[in-house]
């Protein structure tokens, strides 16, 4: 025999032991597990008197060498006197061994996908002095489904060739910011801005009333309520003084809900007249900008045209996918869940409202709806949620250390703070699960659509040509406080 075979058997010998150990300490767990509602199970865990006496005996043992019986030197003492005077304070760490032991067992050999805390009262567990000990618990687990086809759907995909039209257009947009408002003493045209005041009324009665908006001439004029089509052939052509009617549409989701749908009367009244005046491309002015001439400006507009559709074909293509994926299957949700979900959403919203100046009462009267579009939303995100899951596990997809500081970065960018900031912001707010959860979805809708058949489809492109009033609604309730003047894109006045 060589000493080559001789040093390895004892090897051989030592890993086959650790192996029967290992498999010794294992229990021998009876396990029932019952469906009683989508994604929620009832668990029956009982543990036989044979492994319960073993953690007996382990503890004792352990015990006999450190135990202080009075008139015995320690490790002296008879077992049967140790068993008698710490029973209960055996008993007690058996019972709580056996209980972890068998959760982290039964999570190993049954694949649950549990998705809250168990909820177990451990104190209710009873150690008996003969026969099993049984506890049972239930507990929410993620919705069991087949994960439809994902490769090789088939997604349009928006392009488009910016020419020069399309540059000379985004520099009317940027040159838009940067402009100041004149008075004017001509009629009203397209694309002037009038100072009004407002009501709207329903028959004889005020509705509500805005005094000094200043509104840009649009064909679409939208409140945070309701929208006026072509506002435009209603505003040109007055002057201060002139007083004009149009009807006003009220949105679906309203918060006045006796309005919504309806078509009410608005009535203007035209106060001033300013038009805009755009600034020169002078070298300063560009300079300003941080160009040095207006065909590095026009470049760098092409660009940003460019970024544009790129994030518009990401954003197309990931509600395509998931539209797809989510009509494919049915997903039953954990209620509880859901129901998590949306009342953390409601607690958000209540506080914008309160913020926005909404009374407790006026808050009540709208809890019903907005728990009603809250639960719709949060059930799409969860069904999204959990199919990009599972599309990661069949990807085998992590998320690295780098994908969370990138993120963490861009973050830091997007809101001009330091990563560290951003970074104690959100684990403060225990948000960083959130964002590495953020970030697997990404990665696995990423993954799908590298896999997707495209069909490249002309951009349609949103017809700009509104003017928003965030100051103001129809129904008098507004949701959230005016944006700043400077932050509202409105041109200053000149000096």
């Amino acid at each position: 025999m060589s000493s080559g075979e001789t040093e390895t058997r004892p090897e051989a010998s030592d890993t086959a032991t650790e192996a029967a150990e290992e498999e010794k300490k294992r229990l021998n767990l009876s396990v029932d597990i019952q469906d009683i509602a989508p994604c929620r199970k009832r668990i029956k865990v009982s543990i036989p008197p044979e492994d319960i006496s073993n953690h007996f005996e382990e503890q004792f043992t352990e015990l006999v060498d450190n135990a202080e019986i009075p008139g015995f030197r320690p490790g002296h003492a008879p077992r049967k006197l140790i068993e008698r005077k710490y029973r209960k304070e055996v008993a007690d760490q058996v019972k709580r061994k056996l209980f972890m032991e068998s959760l982290e067992q039964l999570g190993e050999e049954h694949e649950l996908q549990v998705i809250s805390e168990p909820k177990i009262d451990f104190a209710a567990v009873e150690l008996p002095e003969q026969g099993p000990m049984v506890y049972e618990f239930e507990v929410e687990v993620s919705p069991e489904f087949e994960l439809p086809h994902y490769k090789g759907l088939k997604i349009q995909r928006p392009v488009k060739e910016f020419g020069e039209a399309d540059v000379k257009k985004q520099l009317e947009r940027l040159l838009q910011n940067h402009a100041q408002l004149v008075p004017k003493s001509e009629p009203a045209v397209s694309g002037d801005y009038l100072v009004v005041d407002v009501v709207f009324r329903e028959g004889e009665q005020e509705i509500s009333r805005s005094t000094e908006l200043s509104i840009r001439i649009q064909p679409i004029l939208r409140f945070r309520d309701g929208t006026i089509e072509r506002f435009d052939r209603a505003m040109v052509g007055t002057q201060p003084g002139d007083v004009r009617k149009v009807p006003v549409l009220i949105a679906n989701e309203a918060p006045n809900e006796a309005l919504r749908g309806r078509t009410i009367e608005s009535e203007f009244t035209v106060k001033d007249i300013k038009r805009v005046r755009l600034p020169e491309l002078t070298r300063e002015f560009l300079e300003k900008l941080g160009y040095a001439s207006e065909e590095q400006l026009r470049d760098a507009l092409h660009s940003v045209l460019r970024r544009r559709l790129e994030y518009e074909q990401r954003r197309v293509a990931r509600q395509q996918l998931l539209a797809q994926l989510t009509r494919a299957v049915r997903i039953d949700l954990p209620p509880d869940l859901v129901k998590r979900q949306v009342q953390s959403t409601l607690r958000r919203r209540v506080a914008e409202l309160k913020e926005a100046g909404f009374t407790d009462q006026e808050i009540r009267q709208r809890l019903v709806e907005l728990q009603q579009r809250s639960i719709s939303v949060t059930e799409q995100s969860l069904r999204e949620h959990f199919l990009l899951s599972k599309i990661a596990d069949a990807e085998e997809l992590e998320v690295s250390p780098e994908d969370i500081e990138n993120q963490i970065e861009l973050i830091a960018i997007q809101n001009d703070e330091s990563q560290r900031r951003v970074r104690a912001r959100l684990e403060k707010e225990g948000q960083l699960g959130m964002l590495e959860i953020q970030i697997l979805e990404q990665l696995a809708a990423d993954r799908a659509l590298e896999y997707a058949i495209y069909e490249d489809v002309p951009l349609v492109e949103q017809d700009e040509a509104s003017e928003a009033v965030d100051s103001a609604a129809v129904s008098g309730k507004q949701e959230a406080e005016a944006e700043a003047e400077a932050a509202s894109g409105t041109p200053a006045e000149a000096g």
